[in-house]
């Protein structure tokens, strides 16, 4: 073992930076007491590695790194507090550059140490995040070089919150001496944004929703970074420039004003802060385009709206001080308007609407309430609190703001002290977790750090303008405009050569994370430039569509079989995951094209090969819902019989492939006679794929008049009455309409199959109760129902959900009586007598979901009956303990079809942290439902997929998780949560 004794530099703390092998170990002894921050630097591309600090003599003193990222157990930076004399052991998992750097301890009497060491700790944390991999990120495989994700994420709390913090640090004097870091950090920045569809010369950011905060932020933070080392790359100024465009199709004066943005964060990014920070791009936009009129008339429509806007909460009050001190204008009536709510220890909350001390009572109050020992009713019902208790990272933003005014005084002094005691060990600040994404440092210590350099400036020197380290990964699919050229380079290379990189390199360029896309598609503000984004998006989708199918109906078969690896892959992870995700992890690409037959043709002419047989299957996931009823033939016919695991991971429900029986109504003859063989046959395999398909056809379809298919389905029904033979059997009118349906329906009803028993009330639903013609028999659904049944059946007749069926009013049948002018099914008169007596029911489940139904429609209120039983008292729903514990603290703990559990993953997350303690998870739980409307809970929503709400907001329902309940609201976990949110004690 080779053996290096190392000894800081006193004077400067910066030791120099020494090669370290795998599993050898440096000795450092401490010259004197202070903080260790010990880094390893790597290539930009390379694996995560992992440092350890190893104590001789036990005298280490460190806390946990952060947690955040997919290895948590391997961290590249360390810190902790030394001992001077003492020698401590340095061992590193992978070969790298180590840096220890040896800083006074923070000291809450002395502000400039506790700056210096708060920068030194955010710029490397980011550093040791992002060479780690970000949440969900790739699997490790010590084969491949390159990840992509890692180079793509930029998270804003490990890249913007860290760069802005540590960068305004140095423009005010304190140096967090970690040059290296610094350089990797910001080349994260500069490789994000990527070229937006449809508009020259703009650009997006493909990892994270919040368009308008990141386009408005990246140039500041470019501008800040030129500053501090007195020197500018030369791409900075199109970065710049792509940002500034797209602020103006997102166009704030337009809007005639400020706007908060979502970020998965509560609250909202600031419309002021958005606002600053489009003022200054707009100024750095008329310095790069100094003879274009456009940019400085916006930069004074945006002064304007940041004069004139009212502040919200206290963040929004905070940024508009900073605002106004950037804009020159007076800023002491709005510092005396925020200080009215400042806490006795110094602290803020979030509101504005009432002084800190009847906020404080408020808050007091709601302590004791009856709805929830501990928390207030508005936090269970999961808004966000007006007397919210005060935070951490929001009373650094107000010292922030003060520290920019210049105010002095008691109350910044106040305010000031508080942050410095708040400072640990490490260098880092870290509050409760209120108001955060994911519970991390990098927040409160970017604001502490941006308050205490501004209200303690020192002399600044330029810092040293490093390169990240290592070369930059090549191809670069994030940062190459000419995508075009790009894939052809990376095809002619697979005719050569065979390699998981070229795999990676060309999935990543196929993939655009359509989910931030839409999402920063819709920040623009007019339709046509919204337009415009679609068009060029599928154009270009059809371009790669030509080139992959030309490529694999004439390349050798190396080439075409790493072709259909790189159609099914997630760039990073290993292996093919079978479930589609939504969130900042990249997803397999998807080929948007809408008639894209050339390309299912070249997939289909690889299913005879064995070799790429599979391959193809997986491939074809990529083509969604381009795939024709040809192909599913094919694939049902000839790969089925010899890939079936393959073919039901790729395309069975839930999963990411998506096949068709019919398009427009068309379909080959020999596909009929194949789904009636398979369905006879009793496959399970085939059943778990065709059934929910067979569920999906419209009533109309021709395979659903087709009579040997009808035959088999009637069999099925007859002899195997499971939830989906009940779903595909009702798609077939003559079934659905027959005696033999009406009595499954109702025996499946009374089933304890919880599963069986939602198809059930499905069943009814569509076919009977929206059935203006069949209201007999509606009746004799809703007195038959009871239990779950009957609060399904409650559940379901939603009208934002489920309308009159008038496709199946015949005209030679007309309906009994005159059908309601809006169509709505709560007008029936058996609809509301079943919702008066579910009003009146003994079980109180019953009761809750029929006060849940009423609560939303007035059609229901305006019915006399229904407003008398509404006016009877009712007890206060309770969330029950027990139930939590008994009944959904299981469900949290089992892992899914992933091998992951909700506490798992939701270890880190702030929003909704989990634990193994049942009564803290309780308490987090409660904060995600809905009292007034339970099914829009986000506790319900969020781990089912996006679009089963009724508003479609992709944002509001995505998960990183992927969907986590395969059956959706038939599920069990859906269905017992549900009950706990309605009061069950059982």
């Amino acid at each position: 073992m080779r053996i290096l004794l190392l000894f800081l530099c006193v004077t400067t703390g910066i030791a120099t930076a020494e090669p370290i092998a795998p599993h050898h170990t440096v000795q450092y002894t401490a010259p004197r007491d202070g903080l260790l921050h010990a880094s390893l630097h790597r290539a930009y591309s390379q694996l995560p590695a992992n440092l350890e600090i190893q104590s001789l003599s036990e005298e280490l003193r460190s806390l946990v790194p952060e947690n955040t990222q997919t290895h948590p157990g391997r961290w590249t930076f360390r810190a902790g507090l030394v001992r001077q004399g003492v020698t401590y052991s340095i061992l590193s998992s992978e070969p790298g550059e180590l840096n220890l750097q040896l800083l006074p301890a923070p000291d809450a009497q002395n502000p400039h140490k506790a700056i210096t060491a708060g920068a030194s700790w955010l710029i490397r944390a980011a550093d040791a995040w992002l060479s780690n991999q970000p949440r969900h990120g790739a699997i490790e495989q010590p084969d491949q070089a390159q990840h992509p994700e890692a180079r793509a994420c930029i998270a804003c709390h490990v890249t913007q919150f860290t760069t802005r913090g540590y960068l305004t640090a140095a423009r005010n004097g304190h140096d967090g001496q970690a040059p290296q870091a610094l350089a990797n950090v910001m080349q994260r920045l500069r490789d994000n944004p990527r070229p937006l569809y449809g508009h020259d010369g703009v650009n997006w950011a493909r990892v994270i929703y919040s368009a308008r905060t990141v386009s408005s932020r990246l140039p500041v933070l470019l501008n800040l970074h030129r500053q501090a080392t007195a020197s500018q790359p030369a791409e900075d100024r199109a970065l710049t420039l792509g940002a500034a465009r797209f602020l103006l199709l997102a166009d704030d004066c337009g809007a005639a004003a400020l706007r908060p943005e979502a970020d998965g964060s509560r609250p909202d990014v600031s419309a002021f802060e958005i606002g600053l920070q489009t003022w200054e791009t707009f100024q750095l936009a008329a310095a790069a385009e100094p003879h274009n009129p456009v940019w400085p008339q916006k930069t004074a429509c945006i002064a304007q709206l940041l004069s004139t806007t009212k502040p919200t909460n206290t963040i929004d009050a905070a940024w508009r001080i900073v605002a106004l001190t950037r804009l020159h204008q007076p800023t002491a009536t709005a510092i005396a308007e925020l200080l009215r709510h400042q806490q006795p220890d110094g602290r803020f909350g979030l509101a504005l609407s009432n002084s800190a001390q009847a906020a404080q009572a408020r808050h007091q109050r709601a302590r004791n309430s009856p709805i929830l020992p501990g928390r207030s009713e508005s936090v269970v019902r999961g808004s966000l609190l007006d007397d919210a208790p005060p935070a951490d990272f929001i009373s650094y933003h107000v010292l922030y703001a003060l520290a920019v005014a210049k105010h002095r005084g008691p109350a910044t002094d106040r305010l000031a002290a508080y942050t410095l005691r708040q400072q640990r060990p490490d260098g880092s600040w870290k509050g409760a977790p209120e108001y955060k994404g994911f519970d991390t440092p990098f927040r409160e210590t970017q604001f502490a750090v941006m308050a205490l350099s501004e209200l303690h400036r020192q002399p600044a020197h330029p810092l040293p303008a490093l390169l990240a380290t290592g070369p930059r990964p090549q191809p670069d699919p994030w940062q190459n405009p000419d995508r075009p050229a790009l894939q052809q380079q990376l095809l002619a290379r697979m005719k050569l050569e065979s390699s998981p990189a070229l795999v990676d390199a060309l999935a990543a360029t196929l993939d655009e994370n359509l989910a931030q896309l839409r999402e920063w598609q819709r920040s623009i503000r007019l339709p046509e430039n919204q337009a415009r984004v679609e068009a060029a998006l599928r154009a270009d989708s059809q371009r790669q569509a030509t080139l992959l199918s030309n490529a694999l109906n004439s390349g050798p078969r190396p080439q075409r079989l790493q072709i259909l690896q790189a159609l099914a892959k997630v760039p990073g992870v290993a292996g093919f995951p079978p479930r589609p995700r939504v969130g900042n992890d990249l997803e397999a690409p998807q080929i948007l094209a809408d008639a894209n037959q050339a390309l299912e043709q070249a997939l289909l002419a690889c299913l005879p090969d064995p070799a790429l047989a599979e391959a193809a299957i997986r491939a074809a996931t990529a083509l969604g819902d381009t795939l024709t009823p040809y192909f599913t033939l094919a694939l049902l016919r000839d790969a089925l019989p010899l890939y079936g695991p393959t073919v039901e991971d790729s395309f069975a429900p839930g999963r990411r492939g998506r096949l068709s029986l019919t398009r427009d109504n068309q379909y080959p003859e020999a596909l009929a006679t194949l789904l009636t063989s398979l369905l006879r046959q009793q496959n399970p395999t085939a059943h778990r794929i065709l059934l929910p398909l067979l569920a999906n056809l419209e009533p109309d379809s021709r395979l659903t008049r087709d009579v040997p298919l009808q035959a088999v389905m009637e069999r099925l029904l007859r002899d195997h009455p499971n939830a989906e033979v009940l779903r595909a059997s009702a798609a077939f009118p003559n079934i659905a309409d027959a005696p033999l349906m009406r009595t499954q329906v109702l025996e499946a009803m009374a089933s304890p199959d919880v599963a069986l028993v939602q198809a059930a009330v499905e069943v009814a639903v569509e076919r009977f109760v929206t059935n203006p013609n069949l209201n007999a028999m509606t009746t004799q659904f809703f007195k038959h129902a009871q239990g779950p049944a009957r609060r399904m059946l409650l559940d379901g007749l939603d009208p934002a959900r489920v309308r009159f069926r008038l496709d199946l009013v015949l005209t030679y049948r007309p309906p009994p009586f005159e059908i309601p002018a809006d169509a709505n099914i709560l007008g029936l008169e058996s609809v509301q007598e079943f919702v008066l007596s579910s009003l009146r029911h003994p079980d109180p489940l019953v009761r809750a979901a029929a006060l849940d139904l009423t609560r939303k429609h007035d059609r229901l209120r305006r019915n006399p009956n229904i407003h008398q039983a509404l006016a009877q008292p009712t007890a206060p729903r309770q969330l029950d303990f027990a139930f939590f514990r008994d009944r959904i603290q299981p469900l949290l703990e089992r892992p899914a079809a992933d091998g992951r559990s909700c506490i798992m993953c939701h270890a880190a997350n702030a929003r909704f942290p989990l634990r193994a303690d049942a009564q803290a998870n309780f308490h987090a739980a409660s904060r995600k439902v809905n009292r007034n409307d339970p099914a829009e809970s986000p506790l319900l929503i969020k781990p089912l997929l996006p679009g089963v709400t009724s508003d479609g907001d992709v944002f509001r329902t995505s998960h990183n998780g992927g969907e986590r309940w395969p059956a959706r609201t038939g599920s069990v976990e859906y269905q017992t949560i549900l009950e706990w949110i309605r009061g069950s004690r059982q």
